[in-house]
């Protein structure tokens, strides 16, 4: 009933793995022994003779056994270096940094997180890798991991690699966006401050009013250049206040957003002005959009 495993690497992970998944079985005990053939070491493992002479273990449990451990293993060691190599494959613009960033995306595409349900996730990947290790075992005593997961594990691979392909976009996405704060970030520098508090106040409708330090509203001649952009480019009320503010460049943004949730717009200004924007606690500005 001996299954042999052979592998090029993390022999030591699955030695343990195996050890480990057995000691989880009270009434199970298992015998290893080792051999290496060229550039592989082969873990050959055995039921304990009590559990043979006993008759209490059966091939099919065993295998699952068996089963179980490589696919944490797969999943625990192997998939990394194959989330790594594919996107290095991909580009080589990335840097270690940046690799690292996308390969945490990734990890998170794979196991839909949502922390709340990581686990679940994670259960549903290891049991259809399980699936397709016993499968393999049903017809061969003898496995080598290394061949399993290239040549008998596609979909598991393409699903890596669409993850891949979900990770990297979110990472490029998010990295246009810096990109894009940073250079807000440098206009407002190297302007002069046109107001020295900015109060801006978001509407339930999705607009903004702004208002200045004596809360007086603030007239359309800062916005005159930007509605003719407004008509002419098909830019959106959000283009608008981001370039209005970025023009004033005040010294202060107050932000009034009472009762509702942020907009990526906010977020942006949050990003641009830094720690020149405040929160405002709740003042008549506010409690008059929430009444309205």
């Amino acid at each position: 009933m001996g299954i042999s495993i052979g592998a090029r690497q993390y022999v030591d992970g699955i030695r343990s793995m195996l050890s480990t998944q057995f000691a989880r079985q009270s009434e199970v005990k298992i015998s290893l022994a080792e051999q290496e053939v060229g550039e592989f070491t082969f873990i050959d493992c055995y039921p304990g003779e009590s559990q043979l002479t006993k008759n209490c273990l059966s091939e099919r449990t065993f295998k699952q056994y068996i089963a179980s451990a490589l696919a944490e293993i797969i999943l625990r060691d192997w998939e990394k270096e194959l989330i790594d190599k594919e996107i290095k494959h991909q580009s080589q613009c990335f840097t270690e940094q940046e690799r690292r960033i996308i390969l945490d995306k990734v990890s998170k595409v794979l196991n839909n997180c949502d922390n709340s349900h990581a686990t679940t996730y994670q259960a549903s990947r290891k049991t259809r890798l399980v699936q397709k290790l016993l499968e393999y075992l049903e017809i061969s005593n003898k496995l080598i991991l290394d061949g399993f997961i290239k040549f008998r594990l596609k979909e598991y691979q393409e699903e890596l690699q669409t993850a891949i392909e979900v990770a990297v976009d979110e990472f490029m996405v998010e990295k246009e966006y810096l990109e894009f704060v940073r250079l807000l970030r440098y206009f407002v520098d190297i302007q002069e401050p046109k107001i020295d508090t900015l109060h801006v106040l978001v509407k339930k409708s999705g607009g903004f009013q702004l208002f200045d330090e004596n809360r007086q509203f603030i007239t359309n001649d800062y916005f005159e250049d930007f509605a003719t952009d407004l008509v002419d480019n098909e830019i959106t009320y959000e283009d608008l206040l981001i370039s209005a503010l970025i023009t004033i460049a005040p010294k202060f943004v107050v932000l009034h957003t009472p009762q509702f949730k942020e907009s990526e717009t906010i977020r942006t200004i949050r990003n641009v002005f830094d720690e020149r924007v405040s929160n405002c606690q709740g003042c008549a500005l506010c409690n008059s959009e929430t009444r309205s």
